[in-house]
């Protein structure tokens, strides 16, 4: 039986719809894989909170429904009954924000799926402020008394409309998950993965000759890219890569120009398709370093190259698994630059160290990140709620 989903998300990883962070490449992913396959159980249909204002669009071979924030009352009428008379089975929402409700609440009583994939707690947002670079927009988010409240009623009032399940491909986003809605099913939330293209063969033969440090990622303050430029000055020898770009270049510019002289950092932009499977075949380590992380694509596609991670932030336990875990680091986190040097030259001067976490890591991918994993647990997802 073939089921249309409607994919709820802020992101379509494209620059015109919001962006092209983790949410928007998981999306993308999944919708265009699956509307192009012709006999697909799953079709998908994307409802775009928070971009511009155009009314209907295909991308990624996908029906995309943009809706922007503030409309006046008669436009978001309009929205709801074009919404209302489209056929969706189940919503497959990428975590659940109070802007979510224009669509949700338009088709009353179709059944909803919660995917956590990164639901801020207090805790989460006070650590991110830490940070003296944190965008405006950003340390205002430290969540208030008010702002808690805003999602645990977004959360109730569509409890009341309809079905719901919570879902995630990282267990300690669970416990997350009940804090920030005030509930208790988010704690029994199911497995569903965050699916990727695993490549069909890597070999440790493809790496580049001389070590190379992959930053995959947004040139964002969250991800405090910084800290990789200054390890990339202490490991001159190494050559570091950065493959990604930033949402506010204005912003990050002075955190960024200075470090264009080093002759071992090379700045490679966003990197797709083809590209993005050369730099990753090519690279030795993923560097994260990031103030705040839930489990980022990056680190399942790394480990799908057999490139062990080294990080800040152990989401479930992978980075400790198959690579190195560095502790938490709190504000602007300059100081940390040798820390992770360290754990660089660990890895690079034990050749039999660096492959066996390689190995290992895209044996976990193999095991549970797979489109045919997350079709396996999507259908059994669907049936629980629907029958």
């Amino acid at each position: 039986m073939e089921y249309t989903i409607g994919l709820v998300s802020s992101e379509f990883f494209r620059e015109d719809l919001g962006g092209f962070g983790g949410y928007g490449s998981l999306c993308k992913y999944i919708a265009e894989r699956y509307n192009k396959e012709k006999y697909s159980q799953f079709k998908f249909k994307m409802f775009l909170m928070n971009t511009h204002p155009r009314k209907r669009l295909i991308a990624h071979n996908t029906k995309v429904f943009p809706l922007q924030n503030k409309l006046p009352p008669i436009k978001l009428a309009e929205y709801k009954k074009r919404i209302n008379q489209e056929h969706i089975d189940i919503f497959l929402t990428v975590d659940l924000y109070p802007r979510y409700l224009y669509s949700l609440l338009a088709k009353p009583n179709t059944p909803t799926i919660v995917w956590l994939q990164d639901p801020r707690t207090k805790y989460d947002w006070k650590k991110i402020a830490t940070s003296p670079f944190i965008y405006k927009n950003e340390s205002k988010n430290i969540d208030t008394k008010t702002r808690d409240i805003s999602y645990k009623i977004t959360y109730k009032l569509i409890q009341k409309t309809r079905k719901i399940r919570f879902a995630t491909q990282a267990h300690f986003l669970g416990r997350k998950g009940a804090l920030k809605f005030g509930t208790r099913e988010a704690l029994n939330a199911s497995f569903l993965p965050n699916p990727i293209t695993i490549p069909s063969r890597v070999k440790f033969s493809e790496k580049n000759n001389k070590p190379t440090i992959l930053f995959l990622g947004r040139l964002d303050p969250v991800k405090r890219p910084w800290i990789f430029f200054e390890i990339a000055k202490l490991l001159p020898k190494y050559e570091f890569w950065v493959a990604g770009k930033s949402h506010n270049y204005e912003y990050m510019r002075d955190r960024i120009i200075p470090y264009k002289s080093l002759k071992n950092l090379k700045f490679l932009g966003s990197v797709f398709g083809k590209t993005k499977d050369r730099i990753l075949r090519k690279s030795w380590i993923l560097v994260n370093t990031s103030i705040h992380e839930a489990l980022p694509v990056s680190f399942l596609e790394a480990l799908s190259y057999k490139i062990p991670i080294i990080s800040c932030q152990n989401p479930d336990n992978l980075v400790s698994q198959f690579g190195e875990y560095v502790g938490e680091i709190y504000g602007d986190g300059y100081e940390s630059a040798p820390l992770f040097a360290q754990a660089i030259k660990n890895l690079v001067e034990d050749e039999s160290l660096l492959k066996n976490l390689g190995n290992k890591g895209r044996q976990y991918a193999k095991k549970y990140h797979t489109f045919e994993r997350f079709e396996k647990e999507m259908r059994r997802l669907i049936d629980s709620i629907i029958q």
